[in-house]
């Protein structure tokens, strides 16, 4: 037992660190490419451009403090009951936000691809005013009873010391964490598989509309059905990962809630927690590889550090050209070796 708890420890110290990294380097550039003109126009995109912003508050608040809750030994929730209340609702709310902003952004690509007008309407750019702060307010709301339970336990383990942490006890203890795994582990992501396949529908179905007529106005159409599969691609293949993720967290609590803890299920149950971390950031790793546009951005902006950092042009030219840079370089050189020889 001791093993396992010093080796989840360990883990608990290695493994979050360059997921705080990788997540801030990932999530900072989702908000610089869905802020670009070329995507921004979607109201997809405002919907994983809030997603990301939500994760900023979950790497730095659920998962910086769980690095110094589970690696470290230090606890700064257990500071006053205030603290542990404040914490634990952020860290319970912001991921719910995050995710259910990936599910409006599923149900906005199925009524964009929708035939009927009605559905159609909802997927428009002023709407995301209205669902974006209604959002945060109802899932603020479904935890509002974390701040009402949560408080700093205390448990004795000699005659003259005590072990402290946050958390809440007796039967609200059952009964939230089947909330949670309900809510956040089951709810969301079935949404998210609904109106995503729903939505694969209606593309097939939109093909084969398009796919019947050759015009020049469905030409146009068809292009614009690209742009748009392109973002329907870059979501779908964001909410596949998505769901994977949750699933071995959300077997494991499910099993531990209804059976007695053991040392081995423990470590189980904390190494599923880095794949629920993994979960939000990796929206930029899977958009760069699923969907052109999205790279295509993300190129433009590394081309416009490159150009203020040192002054150059080699990834923009790069793109521009579709692997002309050889033939370029090829042609400074030669020239350098004729002025040379006069």
């Amino acid at each position: 037992m001791a093993s396992l708890n010093t080796v989840l420890q360990y883990l608990h110290r290695a493994i979050p660190i360059p997921i705080i990294i990788f997540g801030t380097f990932g999530n900072t550039f989702n908000i610089l490419i869905f802020t670009r003109v070329t995507l921004r126009r979607y109201s997809c995109s405002i919907y994983l451009l809030t997603s990301s912003v939500s994760n900023f508050v979950v790497l730095y608040c659920a998962v910086l403090f769980r690095v110094l809750i589970d690696g470290f030994e230090i606890d700064p929730t257990i500071v006053s009951n205030s603290v542990c209340k404040l914490v634990s609702y952020i860290q319970y709310t912001f991921p719910l936000i995050s995710s259910m902003f990936m599910v409006l952004a599923c149900i906005d690509r199925f009524a964009a691809s929708s035939s009927q007008a009605r559905w159609r309407k909802f997927s428009q750019k002023k709407v995301t005013l209205y669902t974006i702060p209604l959002n945060i307010i109802i899932c603020f709301i479904f935890y509002i009873h974390v701040p009402i339970y949560f408080e700093v336990i205390r448990i004795p383990i000699s005659e003259t010391d005590f072990m402290e942490f946050c958390y809440c006890q007796g039967e609200y203890n059952q009964f939230f964490i089947v909330y949670h795994m309900i809510l956040y582990s089951s709810f969301q992501p079935l949404l998210m598989t609904v109106f995503g396949l729903l939505t694969l529908r209606n593309v097939q179905r939109h093909r084969r509309q398009i796919n019947s007529s050759l015009t020049p106005s469905t030409r146009i159409e068809r292009r614009h059905l690209q742009r748009d599969r392109q973002m329907i691609r870059l979501l779908l293949f964001q909410v596949l990962v998505h769901v994977i993720l949750l699933i071995p967290g959300s077997i494991i609590i499910s099993y531990q809630t209804f059976i007695p803890p053991s040392p081995i299920i423990s470590f189980i149950t904390g190494c599923s927690i880095f794949f629920i971390y993994l979960s939000f950031i990796q929206g930029f790793y899977v958009n760069t590889l699923s969907a052109k546009t999205y790279r295509s951005e993300f190129y433009k902006i590394l081309s416009l550090i490159e150009r203020r950092l040192f002054n150059s042009n080699i990834i923009e030219r790069q793109l521009m050209e579709g692997g002309g840079l050889m033939q370029e370089t090829t042609r400074v050189t030669r020239r350098a070796k004729k002025n040379e020889r006069w």
